[in-house]
């Protein structure tokens, strides 16, 4: 079981859903696009649940192992949607990575 850490809360779900939603996640950031979608996922207290997440370009998150028992989730169906989504978006171009910053404002300029 993995924690992920989204905005100021945490998810417990599956390693393999918490391992593909950060790949999910990084194919969103460099398409600048953004998705809605639900995961199989284990409240505080315990019970299963369903976490609807925001992904886009400025999301942050942090997936760390929780060292907590393995609890059984159905996985199957929600690792294929994301399959699916994830090759939609091989198909779109990549927004490339500027690193170059002196077209930027110098903020000390300012």
């Amino acid at each position: 079981m993995k924690r992920i850490s989204y905005s100021d809360d945490f998810i417990l779900t599956d390693d393999r859903i918490a391992d593909t939603v950060l790949e999910y996640a990084a194919l969103l950031a460099r398409s600048n696009g953004s998705d809605v979608f639900e995961i199989p996922a284990v409240d505080h207290d315990g019970h299963l649940t369903r976490a609807s997440l925001l992904l886009g370009p400025a999301s942050q998150l942090i997936a760390v192992d929780a060292g907590a028992s393995p609890i059984e989730l159905d996985v199957a169906d929600t690792l294929d949607e994301l399959a699916v989504r994830m090759n939609a978006l091989a198909r779109v171009p990549q927004v490339p990575f500027d690193d170059d910053t002196s077209s930027r404002a110098d903020l000390d300029e300012v």
